[in-house]
């Protein structure tokens, strides 16, 4: 089965996060508070990150990785956990690490992938240009990772 046909059966996956979004937001802000609601997760946050899909299936293989390679994804920015969450749910196969500099924020983010059993997503709080600093004090970019 192809790595795209098998996103599409798991589409309905990403109907608890919805649940998990609207239940973290009333803790805490992860998304606008104004007009929260099911459908607005669902259309304004968890639709365009899964519109990601295509990119991510196309640069895996033309970066040379098979459907079972492992493929790393860094969601910079990640807020209440978009486009990573999402697609981490798709894509379990691809291992999606969530930065933020917010920590509350990604302590809910945490506490939703585990809630889900999401085993391919880490977070890391801080800043992204602090994560691949080499001994020397540059930045590496490590193969393999897409950022965004």
């Amino acid at each position: 089965m192809s790595l795209a046909l098998s996103c599409l059966r798991r589409i309905n996956s990403v109907s608890p996060l919805t649940e998990q979004v609207l239940l973290w937001n009333q803790k805490l802000n992860l998304v606008s508070r104004k007009d929260c609601t099911a459908s607005v997760i669902y259309h304004r946050h968890i639709l365009p990150s899964v519109a990601l899909l295509p990119l991510l299936l196309e640069t895996q293989s033309s970066n040379g990785n098979d459907e079972k390679a492992t493929f790393n994804v860094v969601d910079m920015g990640t807020g209440g956990g978009f486009p990573g969450l999402p697609l981490a749910l798709l894509l379990p196969d691809m291992q999606f690490t969530l930065v933020d500099s917010v920590q509350k924020k990604l302590k809910a983010v945490g506490e939703m992938a585990a809630e889900l059993d999401m085993t391919n997503v880490r977070i890391h709080w801080g800043r992204v240009e602090e994560m691949y600093v080499g001994e020397k004090g540059r930045r590496e970019y490590r193969g393999g990772t897409m950022w965004w």
